[in-house]
């Protein structure tokens, strides 16, 4: 369906790109948990619902610390941080998850 969007037409209604439109801060983490590969587009979901402004909500703040690369989340940490968050990441340290440079952010000085 990417071609027809790609001209105006919407998106197919249970797809990802319709469902992330429709996202409300409170929908968000049925959204997340229905489509986890949007856990991969935290430069995306940071944008559109900005923490900053309080509209990431908590709920959505976990499944992304669950989820979304670790190499991400220690990057946006700053964004992310709050002791649910913070224990989320202990234990996938703990269980040695590794932190792969899938965007080149694990290089940064974040630590």
């Amino acid at each position: 369906y990417f071609l027809e969007c790609a001209f105006g037409a919407a998106a197919p209604k249970d797809s990802l790109v319709a469902r992330m439109q429709a996202a409300t801060p409170d929908t968000l983490a049925q959204v997340l948990d229905a489509f986890p590969r949007a856990l991969n587009m935290y430069s995306y979901l940071h944008k559109r619902f900005p923490p900053a402004d309080g509209l990431l909500h908590a709920d959505a703040m976990r499944a992304i610390a669950a989820g979304a690369p670790l190499e991400d989340i220690i990057f946006w940490y700053h964004e992310l941080a709050s002791p649910e968050v913070d224990a989320i990441i202990e234990a996938r340290l703990r269980n040695n998850e590794s932190l792969e440079a899938l965007r080149n952010h694990s290089s940064f000085g974040k630590l």
